[in-house]
């Protein structure tokens, strides 16, 4: 058994901020979209060294509630501290063995970081209740102003379309792998198509036409998805709007 050091663990979650900063094509697991959810942010220890800083990456921001936590110090008893964006939200004495703490949160974040300032320590599991954060639809919040579509599309389809794209990327955001590939990514390809070819040739273009088909087609292939979408508090609002977007390309083309 490891002979105890004074170790001081801080935990920093730092938030997240614009949506740019995210990293591009993060998709969340299917754990991390069920709402209050507890989820396991480790699934296997973590060793940090005296003076070293390791990092927990969220794959976006979400509102934390509280943290499971299960650490132990190196040598000797240790002291931790649990941050978020810079805010002290609990301090934790570590013996050697690996007892299990919860710290609640209730702050908005998209990564945790421990920082071992004196010492070493294990954080032998992590775990961590989370749910959309404000920017996940929630409250008063609008997801999609009225003002999102660029000033150079003229044209109905165009308009339809680079909405449809919106939504899209919208959606991404709380969509994994295997949904996004099967439902999302094709309604992106054909929509960004149709845009181009609607502002190209016009609504009424004949050769325009197959493309606006292609959109509607896919559309109604997600069918499944938007259904599905429509159970989920954070998607509602896109899911229905997406749903009309499908029957306005429908009605322009009768």
């Amino acid at each position: 058994m490891k002979a105890p050091v004074l170790a001081l663990v801080t935990l920093i979650a730092t938030s997240l901020g614009a949506v740019s900063a995210q990293a591009a094509g993060s998709r969340c697991p299917d754990q991390y979209l069920n709402p209050n959810s507890t989820v396991s942010l480790r699934s296997y220890s973590l060793d940090v060294s005296e003076g070293e800083t390791e990092s927990i990456e969220l794959c976006r921001s979400f509102r934390i509630h509280k943290l499971y936590i299960q650490a132990e110090g190196y040598y000797s008893d240790a002291y931790a501290q649990v941050l978020v964006n810079g805010n002290v939200k609990g301090t934790l004495y570590v013996p050697g063995r690996d007892p299990h703490y919860v710290v609640t949160v209730e702050d908005t974040a998209s990564s945790i970081e421990f920082a071992a300032i004196r010492g070493s320590f294990r954080i032998v599991s992590l775990s961590a209740v989370l749910s959309e954060s404000d920017g996940g639809f929630g409250g008063g919040y609008n997801p999609y102003p009225d003002t999102q579509l660029p000033s150079h599309v003229n044209t109905q389809m165009g308009q339809i379309s680079s909405r449809v794209i919106w939504l899209v990327n919208q959606l991404e955001n709380y969509t994994n792998y295997r949904i996004y590939g099967q439902y999302l990514l094709p309604i992106r390809k054909a929509a960004a198509e149709a845009l181009a070819m609607s502002e190209a040739r016009g609504d009424a273009s004949s050769s325009a036409r197959a493309y606006y088909e292609r959109l509607l087609t896919t559309l109604d292939a997600a069918a499944p998805y938007i259904d599905d979408a429509f159970e989920v508090d954070y998607a509602f609002n896109l899911a229905v709007e997406l749903m009309s977007k499908r029957e306005q390309i429908r009605r322009v083309l009768q």
